[in-house]
């Protein structure tokens, strides 16, 4: 740590000035200050440094023959922040929660994800469209339409759909 001793008159306050600080900078200052009559004043400080969020190097696995979980989604929008980034989430223009995204529901889709990640220091964006030939799809038997079907690690349909409303179709290629 970098101490300094400085000659305190009346006409002038000392001051320690961190200049172009960095994550070195990061730490614990104490000022200690005696003046003419013997008297010792201690000021402690934290100087803590923090910085915009940068994402880490964007998985091009996630926009071509996508396989896995959702869960691997929200790994393309981690990132390096101090203070920790707030990750906001939209499905083709929708803001959606990472639960919605853990959780599957209705975020199992192909579609256009972004992600704003943000702190005090600032925010970087990041899009992309998953499309993926690994799912397939169904027909829902009330409604004469095709819709995406996510499967889940072990290519089983997830709990929460009953196999019989629905049709499997061959993969879309």
């Amino acid at each position: 740590m970098y101490t300094e001793d400085v000659e305190v008159s009346d006409k002038k306050k000392p001051y320690y000035e961190v200049v172009n600080a960095n994550l070195a900078s990061d730490g614990n200052y104490t000022c200690r200050v005696n003046d003419r009559h013997g008297r010792t004043f201690t000021h402690k400080y934290i100087v803590d440094v923090g910085y915009p969020p940068t994402l880490y190097e964007a998985s091009t696995h996630l926009t071509s023959r996508w396989r896995g979980t959702l869960k691997s989604i929200i790994y393309n929008c981690d990132s390096y922040a101090k203070p920790q980034a707030e990750v906001v989430w939209e499905f083709n223009g929708k803001v959606i929660t990472e639960k919605d995204i853990l959780q599957g529901g209705a975020t199992a889709k192909w579609g256009h994800y972004k992600c704003t990640v943000s702190n005090v220091h600032g925010s970087v964006e990041r899009s992309f469209h998953v499309n993926s030939t690994i799912i397939c799809f169904i027909r829902r038997s009330l409604e004469d339409e095709n819709i995406p079907l996510m499967l889940t690690t072990n290519l089983t349909l997830p709990g929460s759909w009953r196999q019989s409303h629905y049709k499997l179709f061959s993969e879309v290629p």
